[in-house]
């Protein structure tokens, strides 16, 4: 009984970790616009309206749209400064899946990062979807770090499968797509929950709103020590700068844009 129960222990510990699959070891197929028909299956070596990404070497591989220009004709100059109408790329990435990974209890995907608005699907079934309508028209932009979502065990089959993602932005903005090396993969959600584990940086964004209040009220009682002032407003905006980047954050703020701003 004691061995029974030390094989189901230890079967239980391995399949709670589970495959780790690092998709920038796959080659990954891009194309101007979205269609569902698209994301079914990895397009044919015929297919010329794709263009095939190599797998990464080294440190990693950036996907950012705007790298590739033959799937679309920029607009504006040189140096346009001001954004494009957002347009829609397809993105898919297959993979291979184990007994492993199909026996895993927790198995997600992590996304360094993705935007600006995107959609991601797994043998063609919606997993996450951060396409919300803007007042404005479009979508908001949901530019995000750190992004990890949760595989449907369902939907996984042993063998090739397929992520796919649908990606809407400015095809000019180095947001629109994927514009971090790495990681992107897939491993078990705890695994990766440690990863996105900010309490250092809570912490340091909370001491420096400390100071900066402090001396903004010592400003207040002598207001010819100029020197609180300029400490406590130089503080201030680093807290503000840093809030901004944190993931923490990204779950109040809905549109990535103002983030954007209050970093600038």
């Amino acid at each position: 009984m004691r061995r029974l129960m030390a094989i189901l222990a230890f079967l239980a510990a391995a399949s709670s970790f589970g495959q780790t699959v690092d998709l920038g070891e796959s080659s990954a197929y891009i194309r101007f616009g979205f269609l569902p028909r698209w994301i079914q299956a990895p397009p044919g070596a015929s297919d010329a309206a794709w263009v095939v990404v190599p797998p990464a070497e080294g440190a990693g591989r950036t996907l950012r749209m705007r790298d590739f220009k033959v799937l679309f004709a920029p607009a504006g100059g040189k140096w346009d400064l001001l954004p494009g109408k957002a347009v829609d790329f397809t993105v898919l990435l297959p993979f291979s899946a184990d007994l492993q990974l199909l026996n895993a209890t927790d198995p997600a995907l992590y996304l360094a990062h993705v935007g600006q608005a995107w959609e991601v699907y797994l043998n063609g079934n919606l997993l996450r979807s951060e396409m919300k309508p803007s007042l404005s028209g479009g979508y908001v932009q949901r530019s995000l770090r750190g992004v990890i979502v949760p595989l449907d065990k369902r939907y996984i089959k042993r063998g090739q499968n397929l992520l796919a993602f649908r990606i809407n932005g400015d095809p000019a903005d180095d947001r629109t797509g994927f514009n971090l090396q790495g990681p992107y993969r897939i491993d078990s959600y705890r695994n990766l929950a440690a990863r996105n584990r900010e309490y250092i940086d809570l912490m340091l964004i909370g001491i420096y709103m400390f100071f900066a209040l402090y001396h903004l009220l010592l400003f207040a009682l002598r207001p010819q020590a100029r020197g609180y002032f300029f400490f406590g407003m130089s503080a201030l905006l680093l807290a503000l700068y840093q809030g901004a980047r944190t993931l923490f954050i990204t779950t109040i703020i809905m549109d990535s844009a103002a983030l954007v701003r209050i970093e600038y």
